[in-house]
C-alpha cells in the first residue's frame, strides 16, 4: 500500500513541443480536477482553449490573456500542436468521451 503523501503528490507528465520556426515550449498534462473545472466553459471553444493552455503551459508560463495574444499572433498549427500534446498527456484522446470527460478541441 502507498502512503497518503505519495498518493496526493502531483505527478503530471510533461513534454517539449516543437513549434517550427519559433522554438520549443514545455507543456504538462492536466489533472482530473483541472479537466473537471474546464467543463463549465467547454461550449465556448476560445475560452476553453485559453484556459487549457494557460493551465498546461510550463515554459513559458502563460496567462489566459497571454494565450489569446499568442493565438492572435500565430498560425493555427502552433496552438493546435500544444493542445494535441496536452490532450495526449492528459489521457483525453479517443475513448475519453466514453468516460464523460471532455477532451480538448477536436475531441468530444
Amino acid at each position: 500500500m502507498i502512503d497518503r503523501e505519495t498518493l496526493i503528490k502531483a505527478r503530471l507528465p510533461e513534454r517539449v513541443v516543437a513549434l517550427p520556426g519559433v522554438g520549443e515550449i514545455r507543456v504538462r498534462g492536466l489533472s482530473r480536477a483541472e479537466v473537471l473545472a474546464c467543463q463549465g466553459i467547454k461550449d465556448d471553444q476560445a475560452a476553453f482553449e485559453a484556459r487549457v493552455l494557460s493551465l498546461a503551459m510550463v515554459d513559458p508560463a502563460l496567462s489566459e490573456d497571454d494565450v489569446i495574444a499568442w493565438r492572435e499572433a500565430a498560425l493555427y498549427g502552433e496552438a493546435e500542436a500544444a493542445l494535441d500534446a496536452i490532450s495526449d498527456l492528459s489521457k483525453l484522446g479517443p475513448g475519453a468521451a466514453k468516460s464523460g470527460v471532455p477532451g480538448v478541441p477536436g475531441a468530444p
